[in-house]
């Protein structure tokens, strides 16, 4: 008998991260085949950027910004839908076109949505950096709406340049 993601969402912290971490180890991600030039995957979660709601907290003798709580749940959550890309640790430039699927139609900033979805990447090791050199343009990129299925499906293309 599975679990689900609402059985493993009522587990503790160390629990989830076993059960992570096994299925991490099960679908250990391969390196990119020369011929295996585009990575497609969905994240199936409501899309946030970090922006909205920044705290500003103190540390030491100086006040530094962190993301929302919001953010920083959504970047812990979105861990389950990377497994099988997460550690790839690509170096070479490449093009990341993230399509959004929001639950409103609210107007929503894409930059922010892209700098978010940016920093996951980088957070589970899919892109070594979110530098100029490495994520050369997000080209396609848009926000939808879709009420019953928010989710942010990317794609991650080598880049190669014509010139």
């Amino acid at each position: 008998m599975g679990l689900d993601m609402s059985d493993i969402s009522r587990l503790g912290a160390a629990a989830q991260k076993q059960i992570l971490q096994k299925v991490q180890a099960q679908y250990a991600p391969k390196p990119l085949r020369p011929k295996q030039e585009t990575i497609r995957f969905t994240i199936s979660l409501p899309p946030v950027t970090k922006k909205n709601s920044q705290q500003i907290v103190r540390r030491g003798n100086r006040n530094i910004v962190i993301p929302s709580k919001t953010y920083a749940q959504y970047e812990k959550n979105a861990g389950a839908y990377l497994y099988r890309v997460a550690g790839l640790n690509i170096n070479y430039p490449v093009a990341v076109k993230c399509l959004f699927y929001m639950k409103t139609r609210r107007i929503v900033d894409l930059p922010n949505l892209l700098e978010a979805i940016d920093d996951v990447l980088v957070h589970y090791g899919v892109v070594e950096d979110d530098n100029t050199q490495i994520i050369v343009h997000h080209d396609g990129s848009r926000a939808l709406y879709d009420k019953d299925n928010p989710r942010t499906e990317v794609e991650i293309t080598r880049y190669e340049d014509g010139s």
